[in-house]
């Protein structure tokens, strides 16, 4: 059995919101650099245009309408791309299932594949964020459930933690585990070791304001998920307490996205 810990700020969102969005990335890169420099200059009223263009009079809440529907585009494509990929041809011509699509898909990793968790990390990148674990949270069913043999990697419910860097980060987009902490070495020579840290509980200036602008640009689906609270004893929060099933919450909007911090553990049966 191999379990993993980490203390993050963060949010989280769906395995599948969060893929798409990696897929849709290399064709919003450019739009997304132009839109941002159209808003500037119109903050600034430095837009200019070659008469006699309309284009100049163009407000900010058209061009961000114009952003929002080419990352919708986007992210249907995306979608279509990657369904055609676990699909055989038997199922595209029949609607009665085929096993061998089950298959494909139960081996799928989604967002936590090395290459597509270094494309998605390095987009996280851009917004002062990382995604610090590859394995993920599991839905509420099969959380509840006493078998459940795929990894939540493979399923579209599962959830994704999207964080602040912790320090020591050497590469953002790595297809590696992201840890809150530098763990302790061991070796033939030296059988035990341990390490004992303070935690800061600073943040940088503005940190909601890097997962809001993630979610808006991405339309990631952000959902609100713990399994209760960890408190001392004798405090207003003890009476919280563990709760007796997952709680999970859809965030229907962006201003309505709390990052907080999270403790969070991921267990795998590796025997």
């Amino acid at each position: 059995m191999a379990s993993s810990t980490y203390l993050s700020y963060c949010i989280t969102v769906t395995n599948e919101s969060l893929l798409y969005a990696t897929e849709a990335h290399a064709g919003l890169d450019g739009p997304f650099r132009f839109f941002r420099l159209v808003q500037q200059r119109i903050a600034h009223g430095t837009l200019a245009c070659s008469a006699p263009s309309p284009v100049s009079r163009i407000p900010t809440e058209v061009w961000e309408l114009i952003q929002h529907k080419l990352v919708d585009k986007e992210l249907r494509r995306a979608e279509r791309v990657w369904i055609s990929k676990l699909i055989c041809d038997y199922l595209w011509k029949n609607e009665d299932g085929c096993d061998s699509c089950v298959d494909v898909l139960m081996e799928q990793k989604g967002t936590a594949d090395p290459e597509t968790a270094q494309a998605c990390r390095a987009i996280l990148a851009k917004y002062g964020l990382c995604m610090p674990s590859l394995q993920f949270l599991q839905d509420p069913v099969d959380h509840k459930a006493t078998d459940s043999p795929a990894s939540p990697c493979s399923k579209p419910e599962s959830l994704v933690i999207i964080a602040l860097p912790p320090f020591g980060v050497t590469s953002a987009a790595s297809a590696d585990e992201q840890p809150s902490y530098p763990t302790p070495s061991v070796s033939y020579d030296k059988y035990f070791n341990d390490a004992v840290w303070n935690v800061s509980f600073d943040l940088p200036a503005c940190a909601d304001d890097c997962f809001r602008a993630l979610v808006r640009d991405y339309h990631l689906d952000v959902v609100a998920v713990h399994d209760g609270t960890l408190a001392l004893a004798g405090t207003r929060a003890e009476k919280a307490g563990a709760e007796s099933s997952r709680q999970v919450e859809s965030v229907k909007s962006v201003r309505a996205i709390q990052p907080r911090w999270k403790l969070f553990t991921t267990v795998v049966c590796d025997w």
